[in-house]
């Protein structure tokens, strides 16, 4: 456990993090360093699967069990060697089924071929069954597993430039597998499974770079409808209500980000026109309540990167936003999901110091936004407002050039300035009525974030 990550968020970050935070943990054992994915389980614990290097720079598949409610490690198994693990040497995905058992793919190390196998789920990396040598060599990898009602669905990445998507029964029986032809293989497809059973897949097409295609397809495996969309789209999510949200990357009079929702036989909707032009979005989830969170890269003045999540809700208004840095290193994080019950958001990545760095959060921070107290006497009055703010700041424990930031309810960056002396007043006659969120920074650093309102 790194300790450091520990009394820096807590020193750091904004007041909101002080209730909703559950635990943040970095693990380094031997040479660990490819996370690849994880899943929770009924058991109660997060199963991280990867790869490490040995002492004699071996690659070998790694198994990371982790206590949900803790962050503890509570066992990490590994192979060592080639011949060892039925010749596995990397867990690419990871997923429990609705049978609650776990089940993974990955490469192996003799060859070129693939596999896909149920875990045993008492013994770490033994395998109740292993599926080798999948397609032989035209297959790249399976780079995701969805859990569906009756099954496990493989995502194939195949050398022949298209994707395969693949149904496996719980005994690694294939029940049906249908092809895509893509333009560019070196792009990995992002399939949700919506609601009702139907599959929204995102790829790179055949017609170029520059577009994508979002496919529908059935419990069967056959296409229902195909959308074109301009521009590149690499993040996506499925919504309680059958419909997907992608972030769209988009270039005209200015490049932004915007986020938009489709659905089957419906009309695009864009919720969110342009998000913070600070933030580079990576991941994003939606919770059974209609709630968007959005997690993303962000630089400080020292171009450290960071991590900020962000909570929307179902209409694209903003809620609330945590910032991370880490004290000792950049991170990265690669994978987002929600936990079984809801109630935490769980982030997975690596820092640039090698060590994994996990994270969970509780999903409701956007009622301590505006009551928790921070390390920080703060107050803003008053609240709703008409044209004019004021903010009272313990200012002499500002020593690092504070300002301040003003955000819309759609993320926008608003007014930015300094905080000159501990009460100040803030003229917003130029306002629109609304919600907006002011936040503290201290050598830009979210210490305090408020939100009012203006009539």
């Amino acid at each position: 456990m790194n300790k450091a990550s520990y009394i820096f968020l807590f020193v750091l970050l904004p007041s909101i993090l002080f209730s909703q935070l559950n635990w943040v943990n970095s693990f380094q054992e031997g040479f660990l360093t490819g996370p690849r994915d994880f899943t929770t389980n009924e058991d109660g614990s997060i199963y991280v699967g990867g790869y490490l290097f040995d002492d004699t720079q071996t690659r070998n598949v790694m198994l990371l069990k982790i206590d949900e409610l803790t962050g503890d490690s509570i066992k990490l198994s590994a192979c060592a060697g080639a011949g060892s693990c039925d010749n596995r040497n990397d867990i690419l995905s990871l997923v429990t089924g609705a049978n609650g058992l776990i089940y993974s793919s990955g490469s192996r190390a003799i060859g070129d071929g693939h596999y896909f196998a149920r875990l045993n789920n008492t013994n770490g990396l033994d395998l109740d069954w292993i599926n080798e040598d999948l397609f032989g060599n035209d297959l790249h990898q399976i780079n995701q597993l969805i859990s569906v009602e009756d099954g496990i669905i493989a995502i194939g990445v195949f050398a022949t430039f298209r994707y395969n998507v693949i149904k496996f029964d719980y005994e690694g029986n294939i029940l049906w597998n249908r092809s895509i032809m893509v333009s560019d293989n070196g792009t990995e497809p992002k399939a949700n499974l919506l609601p009702n059973g139907t599959l929204a897949m995102l790829y790179k097409d055949q017609l170029g770079q520059d577009r994508s295609t979002l496919s529908f397809i059935d419990s069967e495996g056959e296409i229902s409808q195909t959308i074109q969309i301009e521009g590149s789209h690499f993040i996506s999510c499925p919504t309680h209500n059958n419909e997907v949200l992608i972030v769209e990357y988009i270039e005209d009079f200015a490049e932004r980000w915007a986020l938009s929702r489709y659905a089957l036989n419906e009309e695009k909707r864009t919720l969110i026109e342009a998000f913070d032009p600070s933030l580079y979005p990576r991941l994003m989830v939606s919770d059974n309540t209609g709630n968007i969170f959005i997690e993303g890269e962000i630089e400080d003045t020292s171009d450290k990167e960071g991590s900020k999540l962000t909570k929307y809700s179902g209409k694209g208004e903003l809620i609330s936003s945590i910032v991370y840095f880490d004290d000792e290193s950049d991170i990265y994080f690669s994978k987002m999901k929600l936990s079984e019950d809801q109630k935490f958001v769980l982030l997975m990545g690596e820092k640039e110091s090698n060590e994994v760095i996990m994270m969970s959060i509780g999903t409701d921070f956007n009622v301590a936004i505006q009551d928790a107290q921070s390390t920080h006497d703060f107050k803003l009055f008053p609240n709703p407002t008409t044209n004019r703010i004021t903010i009272i700041t313990d200012f002499g424990k500002l020593i690092n050039s504070p300002n301040y930031v003003i955000h819309d309810c759609l993320g926008r960056e608003i007014m930015t300035g300094s905080i000159t002396s501990p009460k100040m007043q803030i003229d917003l006659a130029n306002f629109k009525s609304g919600i907006y969120i002011l936040s503290v920074l201290d050598k830009d650093r979210i210490i305090q974030t408020t939100k009012f309102n203006i009539h």
